[in-house]
């Protein structure tokens, strides 16, 4: 077996004898066992259970068919134009071509985190419409091989038309930590080093803040917010605000 028994039953939740008999649990481990053999490929493979009481002791029994293994022969990205198809993939964690690579097997699980990092570097491109997958599957006749293709829709390049703090002179005067310039391109991870920036300049003054910002491309409400925490004298207890007015992210 791929799994060794123990393992198996472990999985199931009979790994130990003189324990009590759960029908809910009995009706789990079925899925559960699948669970783990699509892990390691096996997305084919049958579980069973069965059950029989004999006196007051219930004798319990999983049977597996693991099947063939299935593994990947074509891994694509279609849409993309800006970054390449080898930029995409090497965003990809394969773990050394074990997963979602040719040859290797397919994780949906790494497979919708993989497309979080992906998105999130279209993100600090610009294209804050960027749209990655969902993953479209395919699987061979002889159900052996598995094919994967990854839609991608890039959108336009947004850059920066104005930010600003909007508040007291003494809040505005945190304007000058922001490194994100007008006509810039817009990029996420900058934005959120500039607010680490702001929430540092004021906590040397003994402010704390929480900044939950929101951006928006131009002819919608755009607004990022500056809400300070009360602090431990309620005179500072203030707000500061990037006014929706003020702060826009202009298309190129």
């Amino acid at each position: 077996q791929v799994i060794p028994a123990a393992e198996v039953l472990a999985i199931a939740g009979f790994d130990g004898k003189g324990g009590r008999f759960d029908p809910a649990q009995f009706h789990r481990a079925r899925f559960a066992v699948a669970a783990r053999y699509r892990e390691e490929g096996y997305r084919l493979a049958q579980v069973d259970t069965f059950a029989q009481r004999v006196g007051d002791v219930m004798d319990v029994c999983l049977r597996v068919v693991e099947g063939p293994r299935v593994t990947l022969d074509r891994v694509t990205f279609t849409g993309q134009q800006v970054v390449s198809e080898a930029e995409l993939r090497g965003m990809m964690n394969t773990e050394g071509g074990k997963l979602n690579a040719v040859g290797g097997i397919y994780s949906e699980r790494q497979a919708e985190h993989d497309l979080l990092v992906i998105n999130a570097h279209y993100y600090d491109r610009g294209m804050i419409h960027a749209r990655v997958g969902p993953v479209a599957v395919k699987v061979s006749e002889d159900q052996r091989h598995m094919s994967l293709e990854i839609p991608v829709e890039e959108g336009p390049v947004f850059r920066i038309g104005r930010i600003a703090i909007v508040g007291s002179a003494k809040d505005r005067a945190h304007q000058r930590v922001i490194q994100a310039r007008r006509g810039h391109v817009f990029v996420r991870s900058q934005l959120l080093q500039d607010i680490g920036r702001v929430q540092e300049a004021m906590q040397k003054e003994g402010r704390t803040v929480d900044v939950e910002p929101e951006t928006r491309p131009p002819g919608r409400s755009a607004s990022s917010k500056l809400s300070r925490n009360r602090c431990s004298e309620p005179s500072s207890s203030l707000t500061a605000r990037r006014s929706a007015r003020k702060v826009r992210v202009a298309g190129c």
